[in-house]
């Protein structure tokens, strides 16, 4: 079989197709809620979710009939899909991450030590309940 793909190749592509997948639908959904004001939220991840199904439903029948017509057809539409994709991801301008608050170094070692002194008292000065 000339020009058969191999099943380690098939194995690669198979893997690294659902690992970018995981990846994207990660961030698309954690991208969202800021994307979206809060009283849009839920019509946006309702669509998004819809979406995804609707492809999901068509996409074997029309991947089925574009194999039918060429053989590469399929590809070639999905590496357009994805080309698409990158586009319409790179035109985003607003920022995707919300502002993180550490916490400080100082309250990290007092919980630490808080625990080492409630831990390694002798058992005969362990704190009671009030009576």
């Amino acid at each position: 079989m000339a020009g058969a793909a191999s099943l380690p190749v098939i194995l690669a592509v198979v893997v690294s197709g659902a690992a970018a997948t995981a990846v994207f639908s990660t961030a698309e959904h954690a991208a969202v809620r800021n994307l979206v004001s809060l009283d849009r939220l839920t019509t946006a991840v309702a669509r998004n979710e819809a979406r995804t199904y609707g492809v999901s439903l068509a996409g074997p029948p029309l991947g089925g009939l574009l194999f039918g017509i060429g053989r590469a057809l399929p590809f070639a539409d999905n590496a357009l899909s994805f080309l698409l994709s990158l586009v319409a991801v790179l035109c985003i301008r607003r920022p995707l991450q919300q502002d993180r608050h550490r916490p400080s170094v100082w309250g990290f070692g007092l919980g630490i030590s808080v625990q080492r002194h409630l831990v390694l008292r002798p058992p005969g000065h362990l704190p009671t309940a009030p009576s």
